[in-house]
């Protein structure tokens, strides 16, 4: 017997888990799949020699009393069960540049962060405040930054069409002062010149106004979801996937067929996964040139060289919250995204504090073409280049941690590395790229209605990368689905 769902949502990141959350709570019979054995996505950690590190979420903006994520973790019923740790720290995001050593101490909290700029650059006062107008104005006036704009959603802005580079080259021509506004870019993956500035925006502006860690970083956010998912009909199933799309008719898939032989039925299907792995799924006669071509042109975001570690807290150490560290290897944040350059890459430290131990995930910037010699090998079967190459970049990294700390020598302990094929075939991610397609300015994402009507796309940056911009895609495409009046009768009940 074909067991039947009103809705199927592939991939548990939290794009995933957003969507089966929402359509379970309007009284829907969901069932979520995913490919790996247990459900997060990037959102998972894991565990070496009793320490805990994140994967993928380290930290995040827009947890402040009112913030987007604050009032996203609300509608979901997860928020009271999260405990945010905000950063108070002197040093949240720290810039240390390598031609001067010279470094840049910026605070949590918009108008402090915008003194700490001052603060360095006094005579760029007019450009800094300039910028953070200019952020202002785009949130202000953009779709889905707000549960009481979701209706506009659709409507460009003349700043999704000029990239950040273009901005500030427009502000001043100090670089040091464009590399400062730019830093958070590592965060989304994407160089100032091909990134919009809409777009960059969109996803700092939370991290200018607040910077937090959560206690036990994704896993809890995840937990706090499964406590949710229980109280409704949404079904999971791990190490499963949709191998085909069957009986295709009225431009309808009715019949979707597992890796397990099991066929289902459902009344729509919500992809949170990366464009090419829909596009597997998607039947050729069913999809035009044009569609196709503009799923190829996808560009990777860039990718990380990880290393885990762990030592027992120094005075350079010891600070509260999280702490975001660049160690620029160029003044011009924009040469970080050339795979040519120096063996010595922008590297980023996250640093916090655990049980009297300092926790720090160090990743320095990677790219496709760094593993390619390996690409057809799996998890286990590498050959022993691969092997020689991590070694060789884990102690070129360690070596790093320790110039630039030296008094964590004697305690530094590194407990596990991860290149962007372990980010790849641990998080079934395309090339290993962090933060999944690249946001090129003009680009149209996969977002919305597949070409087979009943299927949508939701995750792997069709609206913004990050926890809140896959969690915003995952809210505009289910409120899509079941329509304005529901949605906002939803969003009324539970804020």
């Amino acid at each position: 017997m074909t067991a039947r769902y009103d809705d199927i949502v592939v991939g548990s990141g939290m794009g995933g888990l957003s969507a089966a959350l929402l359509l379970g709570m309007i009284g829907r019979k969901v069932l979520l799949l995913e490919k790996a054995p247990r459900i997060g996505g990037c959102m998972q950690s894991f565990q070496r020699r009793g320490v805990t590190f994140d994967v993928g979420f380290h930290f995040t903006g827009g947890l402040a009393a009112g913030g987007l994520l604050d009032q996203a973790f609300r509608l979901f019923g997860v928020r009271d069960a999260l405990c945010p740790e905000f950063t108070q720290s002197r040093s949240a995001s720290r810039l240390v540049f390598k031609s001067d050593g010279r470094v840049y101490d910026l605070p949590a909290g918009e108008a402090a962060y915008r003194s700490g700029c001052k603060h360095y650059l006094p005579e760029e006062a007019r450009a800094i405040d300039h910028y953070f107008e200019m952020v202002h104005c785009v949130c202000d006036h953009s779709p889905g930054m707000a549960f009481d704009r979701l209706d506009t959603f659709g409507h460009g802005l003349a700043e999704d069409f000029i990239s950040l580079r273009d901005v500030l080259d427009g502000l001043s021509d100090n670089v040091r002062l464009k590399t400062l506004l730019s830093a958070y870019g590592l965060c989304y993956g994407v160089r100032p010149s091909q990134i919009s500035f809409a777009n960059h925006a969109r996803i700092t502006l939370g991290l200018y106004e607040s910077l937090a860690r959560i206690d036990r970083g994704g896993q809890a956010i995840v937990e706090a979801f499964c406590q949710q998912l229980e109280q409704y009909d949404v079904e999971i199933r791990c190490n499963t996937h949709i191998e085909e799309l069957a009986d295709v008719s009225r431009e309808r898939a009715n019949r979707f067929v597992l890796n397990s032989g099991d066929e289902l039925e459902a009344e729509r299907c919500i992809f949170t996964i990366h464009p090419e792995e829909i596009m597997k799924l998607l039947p050729a006669q069913r999809v035009s040139k044009a569609f196709r071509n503009r799923v190829n042109a996808y560009e990777p975001s860039i990718g990380f060289f990880t290393v885990y570690a762990c030592s027992q807290p120094c005075a350079d150490l010891s600070l509260n919250g999280a702490v975001i560290e660049l160690l620029c290897t160029d003044d011009d944040l924009e040469k970080s995204f050339d795979a040519d350059s120096s063996s010595d890459r922008t590297l980023m430290l996250l640093h916090h504090s655990d049980n009297g131990r300092q926790i720090m995930n160090v990743s320095e910037i990677a790219f496709r073409e760094d593993v390619a010699a390996w690409q057809h090998s799996s998890i286990g079967r590498r050959p022993s280049g691969y092997y020689d190459y991590k070694m060789k970049k884990t102690d070129a990294i360690r070596a790093r941690i320790l110039e630039r700390y030296p008094a964590c020598r004697a305690s530094l302990e590194i407990m596990e590395s991860a290149s962007m094929l372990t980010y790849r075939d641990y998080l079934s991610t395309p090339y290993g790229a962090v933060y999944g397609v690249k946001q090129k300015i003009g680009q149209f994402s996969l977002f919305g209605k597949l070409p087979v009507r009943n299927l949508y796309a939701a995750g792997q940056s069709a609206g913004l990368p990050g926890v809140l911009g896959v969690i915003m895609t995952s809210v505009l495409v289910v409120r899509g689905i079941i329509g304005p009046p529901a949605f906002a009768a939803l969003v009324k009940e539970r804020l």
